[in-house]
């Protein structure tokens, strides 16, 4: 592992990386969710990441 993720996983500071279009976003005014799936002592997994675009 990466000593920069080795520092923020084990201050359990999530580390989301390797996202596409995100030029589609506007600068501001939106929220980032990154939902990953239900499991426990994983070192990396998927997860549905998306911005919610604020009206």
């Amino acid at each position: 592992m990466r000593p920069v993720h080795t520092i923020l996983l084990g201050s359990e500071i999530p580390v989301v990386e390797h996202l596409t279009n995100l030029d589609q976003l506007p600068e501001r005014d939106f929220r980032f969710f990154a939902v990953p799936a239900k499991v426990k002592a994983f070192g990396t997994f998927p997860v549905r990441a998306f911005g919610l675009v604020e009206a």
